[in-house]
């Protein structure tokens, strides 16, 4: 899929001040271009919004980072709240990892926290060998399980 950003064809691309609830938003139309099994390309007419709130605070953040902010950094700023909703943690930063990936580097920093396992004591459910973690009665995988309601995917 691609994401036709707003200003790549102003003359089709209208923007439009309105308010949701009293609260000012800006709003304009893009497209997002879907290749169909056919070879042609599908579109569809999608609304982006951003509040005033939000704008002005991806335009504190980039002049956090240089201040005055250029106009490309502000483009930066713009564009990398728009591809990642966050805001731009340094000039030219790096591309966020994928989900999965970052995902699973929470897992392993939570699983980590857990601490050594205390083999004098053993796990309390069924055929587990490892020993047990501080304040629990389970073995760091067990745990994990418990806590995050999925299958560990580590077992060092």
């Amino acid at each position: 899929m691609i994401l036709c950003f707003v200003g790549v064809d102003l003359g089709r691309k209208k923007r439009r001040r309105r308010s949701i609830h009293g609260f000012p938003i800006w709003y304009c139309r893009s497209t997002l271009l879907r290749p169909e099994a056919n070879g042609r390309i599908r579109s569809n007419d999608l609304i982006c919004t951003l509040d005033s709130g939000t704008i002005e605070d991806i335009y504190s953040g980039a002049g956090r980072l240089q201040n005055p902010p250029s106009d490309d950094l502000l483009l930066q700023a713009f564009m990398y709240y728009f591809r990642f909703d966050a805001f731009l943690p340094q000039i030219d930063a790096p591309d966020l990892p994928p989900a999965h990936i970052a995902i699973r580097n929470i897992d392993r920093t939570f699983y980590e926290s857990l601490g050594p396992e205390n083999l004098s004591k053993k796990c309390k459910r069924d055929g587990c060998n490892r020993g047990t973690i501080s304040l629990s009665v389970l073995c760091r995988v067990h745990h994990f399980e418990s806590v995050k309601g999925k299958p560990c995917p580590f077992d060092d």
